[in-house]
């Protein structure tokens, strides 16, 4: 760094850091079920910073170094092209250095919005994550990763449609298939109805059973770990494990019936596909 851009990272860097090293992975929940999955996940870094203000000029000079062809934009970050369609911003927010997906957290970390922490409605979760002598707190939502378990799930019970290259008539042995085929599609269209409303069941579920939470607490003798499970308010154990066990039991004995179907469905068309070809075989013979 001294060599390449004139920086001394135990001299101009290091004393502007509190120490404080933050992360966090987030997902637009709306988005990611609407489809766009590769624009729905995000991320974001933060050091703390001292005095953000005092150390902007700094920071802004080593950003700015043509060696990381870094683009400014004219609100102050930066602005690096991970891979087509992903960028990622850096610059000083308050009093923290951020690098994130999401232009909206310099705004929220320099303006002071209220942090996760501050916003959740369990005391004990929230008691957890804002122990000030902790020297690590991490925090993990349940509600969205039912969503990406489940959601990921779903693309596999795609729509099963009649070929369209199959005639509308034929021997009666392809007939017989084709018709039991069109039952199967029958079938299957509810099955895939009742799975969509358990997987949303599911994903509710998650909510229900709120968020993991801990903190690492290190002295002289140690690690110290505190935290747990924090289900969300008015929640009842005995209730939400009845609920789980019932819903995810269905689901995953619904998932089987309908990837059996699936595959019972191709074979029933590879039989009709067959009996057009001995048909044709017979024509051809005459």
């Amino acid at each position: 760094m001294r060599d390449a851009l004139g920086v001394d990272l135990d001299k101009d860097v290091f004393p502007l850091m509190t120490g404080e090293l933050g992360f966090a992975l987030f997902m637009d929940q709306d988005m990611f079920e609407q489809g766009q999955r590769e624009k729905a996940f995000g991320g974001m870094a933060l050091l703390g910073l001292h005095d953000g203000a005092a150390a902007r000029p700094r920071i802004d000079k080593i950003l700015g170094n043509p060696a990381f062809r870094l683009k400014r934009n004219p609100k102050g970050y930066f602005t690096m092209q991970a891979f087509p369609g992903f960028s990622i911003n850096l610059g000083v927010a308050g009093n923290a250095l951020i690098a994130t997906t999401r232009v909206q957290d310099f705004a929220d970390v320099g303006g002071g919005v209220a942090s996760y922490a501050d916003r959740i409605d369990n005391p004990g979760l929230s008691r957890v994550l804002t122990t000030e002598d902790a020297s690590m707190v991490g925090s993990f939502d349940l509600s969205q990763a039912a969503t990406v378990v489940y959601g990921f799930m779903s693309d596999e019970e795609k729509v099963v449609e009649a070929p369209k290259d199959m005639p509308s008539t034929g021997p009666s042995d392809y007939r017989a298939s084709m018709d039991e085929a069109a039952r199967l599609r029958t079938q299957m269209e509810a099955q895939r109805a009742e799975l969509a409303d358990l997987r949303a069941r599911v994903r509710d579920l998650g909510g229900r059973w709120g968020a993991l939470g801990a903190t690492a607490h290190v002295s002289d003798f140690g690690v110290r770990m505190d935290g747990g499970a924090y289900l969300a308010a008015n929640e009842k154990l005995d209730v939400l494990i009845s609920d789980s066990v019932r819903w995810l039991s269905r689901l995953d004995e619904l998932d089987d019936e309908y990837n059996e179907n699936r595959y019972r469905h191709r074979e029933l068309i590879r039989k009709a596909r067959k009996a057009l070809e001995r048909d044709e075989d017979g024509e051809s013979a005459n």
